[in-house]
């Protein structure tokens, strides 16, 4: 059992070089009855072992401290649990990117609009219970314009030349593809657009946050994001543009 000794030292130094990471890593021993107990390795403060057996000193969160014995019949494994990203459906969300639990806007989306535009654009209106109509002030609802071109293209990286131009505009948002030196271009973010024209459906995911390059600089912005996923039917404009 001292190689079991060996691998949980090893895996706990792994755990701590990491920690900023939320994975939690579980030992799995499975007795010669072929019942199983888990134990977290953050939990296992001590080991002990002789030649007939090894104690685990464990701390349990809802309990006191439990000491564990395993057999030389015991066998073990380790498991872990990897941090699974929130997902996000028929909603938008704007927030500060560095502390994204400090929510400003959150909402769900009732259903899509469609303008393509005779300046060679497709604008993609998001419309919610309040707003639900389409409208070009970008402080009320966000606004995407985008070459058709990147539309069913796959997921863009918006911090690179994806092949056409683009526009993302909500409230302290506005932010565009590399045009010219005068345009706030980001550093970050992704998009993706899958169009169906025959059954008028449409699925928009796109994640950015406000840092950008621009004439005066790179590494500019307040940093506040907007996260968008919308998937469902998609309708033509119903708006008046002035």
């Amino acid at each position: 059992m001292k190689h079991l000794f060996s691998l949980i030292f090893l895996a706990l130094m792994s755990l701590s070089l990491s920690a900023q990471e939320t994975a939690k890593e579980y030992l799995v021993v499975t007795h010669a009855d072929a019942s199983t107990e888990e134990f977290l390795l953050t939990d296992i403060y001590n080991v002990t072992f002789n030649s007939t057996h090894t104690k685990l000193y464990v701390n349990f969160q809802s309990a006191a401290p439990k000491t564990i014995t395993l057999l030389p019949t015991d066998s073990y494994t380790f498991r872990v649990d990897e941090p699974q990203g929130t997902a996000y459906h028929n909603e938008y969300l704007f927030y500060p990117v560095d502390t994204p639990e400090q929510l400003l806007v959150h909402t769900q989306i009732t259903s899509m609009q469609i303008r393509k535009s005779t300046d060679g654009f497709w604008y993609f209106y998001f419309l919610d219970q309040v707003n639900n109509a389409p409208s070009e002030q970008t402080f009320t609802m966000p606004q995407l314009k985008v070459d058709p071109k990147l539309v069913n293209a796959g997921e863009l990286d918006l911090s690179g030349d994806v092949g056409g131009k683009w526009s993302v505009a909500y409230k302290d948002i506005n932010l565009q593809s590399h045009d010219n030196d005068w345009v706030c271009w980001p550093d970050n973010g992704t998009l993706r657009i899958d169009y169906d024209e025959t059954a008028q459906t449409c699925h928009v995911q796109l994640s950015i946050f406000n840092s950008y390059t621009s004439y005066n600089g790179s590494g500019l912005g307040n940093h506040l994001a907007l996260t968008l996923d919308y998937e469902g039917p998609v309708s033509a404009y119903t708006g008046n543009r002035k």
